[in-house]
């Protein structure tokens, strides 16, 4: 019966690891899913590399790790389910059978004695599980449409090869107990085949994140060019309607529509043909206020031009602004005095 002593650093290794895992998953402030799964996946990734290079380790040497291999391998199994958890969008308490699960083997490290069996359960469970992220991964690719398969292939089928991959090493696995006691001599060889797993998790992975990290450029420069058209095509549209909005005050101005004492939007439409919605809009864009500000403006103008006129000498302020469209006196000036910042006699002296 080989002797496993667990140190104190690879438990708080494996504590610490465990700890950020629960704080990506159940924080709020990390609302977006893909955000969260790019988090676990950075962290298996990193995780990963450490493990291949104890395997690496193991298989140069020819020994075999026991307490590192299960620290490494379970905060590996455990972030992969994460991202699976988060990808899938799977409810977070499927995470907790696993957290127990590594919980109740830190206690199996420290029995010279631990039963094998314990290792069998957990492989059983761990391929179990994959076996439920495989069917997941299923329905959640045929809910897709044809074009998000052929864009994201490649990171679909490495998905799919680190499942077949883990399906392979559990099912191996969950004949430990058999192995442990009448093939104790294969016990190496697993460790050979650790190495390799995780090796080749490494290298797909690698390929995975190549690919989101392409997928996500394809996705910026989409979104600039669609930017780019938006805003080209929004200039297009200001021009068109400038020309639209002059030639509104010229077709208002020709026909002297404001002054009309009760003249509308209306109005304007069936002098203009344009839509009663489609003149308030140009109004507001590119004159300082709304319709009755932009008529009393017009209105104004007309005033002003008047004073200089001959004919209107002998006329009242009042007067000129009722010729110039103003029906009541208490409009005419509170205009005048928004638009012109003074009142008419000041004008007038002026």
């Amino acid at each position: 019966m080989l002797e496993l002593n667990s140190p104190v650093f690879f438990e708080l290794f494996f504590l610490f690891f465990l700890l950020i895992i629960c704080a990506i998953i159940f924080n709020n402030r990390i609302s977006h899913t893909s955000v969260k799964s790019e988090y676990l996946l950075k962290f298996l990734l990193i995780n990963l590399i450490f493990e291949s290079i104890e395997r690496l380790y193991e298989i140069k040497y020819n020994t075999y790790i026991i307490p590192t291999k299960y620290y490494y391998f379970s905060i590996s199994e455990t972030i992969l389910y994460s991202f699976l958890i988060e990808t899938l969008r799977i409810k977070s308490k499927y995470i907790y059978p696993i957290i127990i699960t590594y919980i109740l083997g830190i206690n199996i490290l420290y029995n010279p004695q631990y039963p094998p069996y314990f290792i069998a359960l957990d492989n059983v469970y761990n391929f179990v599980m994959l076996l439920y992220f495989y069917f997941k991964l299923k329905t959640f690719i045929r809910g897709k449409s044809k074009r998000f398969f052929i864009q994201n292939k490649f990171v679909i089928y490495f998905v799919f090869i680190l499942l077949f991959l883990g399906f392979t090493y559990y099912a191996f696995n969950s004949f430990y107990v058999i192995i442990f006691y009448f093939f104790p001599s294969l016990i190496k060889q697993l460790s050979y085949l650790d190495g390799i797993v995780s090796i080749i998790y490494l290298v797909c992975f690698g390929v995975l994140i190549k690919q989101k990290i392409s997928f996500k450029f394809r996705k910026v420069r989409k979104r600039v060019a669609v930017f780019n058209y938006n805003k080209r095509k929004k200039e297009i549209c200001s021009i068109n309607e400038k020309k639209d909005f002059d030639e509104l005050i010229k077709t208002i101005t020709l026909n002297s529509i404001y002054k009309q004492s009760k003249v509308t939007i209306l109005n304007i439409s069936n002098s203009t043909q344009m839509h009663p919605k489609y003149i308030s809009k140009l109004i507001n864009t590119f004159s300082d206020g709304n319709f009755n500000d932009f008529i009393n403006r017009l209105r104004i103008e007309e005033f002003k031009r008047n004073l200089e006129k001959e004919i209107y000498k002998n006329y009242s302020i009042l007067g000129v602004a009722k010729e110039s469209g103003f029906s009541s006196k208490s409009t005419f000036y509170k205009a005048f005095k928004k638009h012109e910042n003074m009142s008419p006699s000041m004008y007038i002296k002026k």
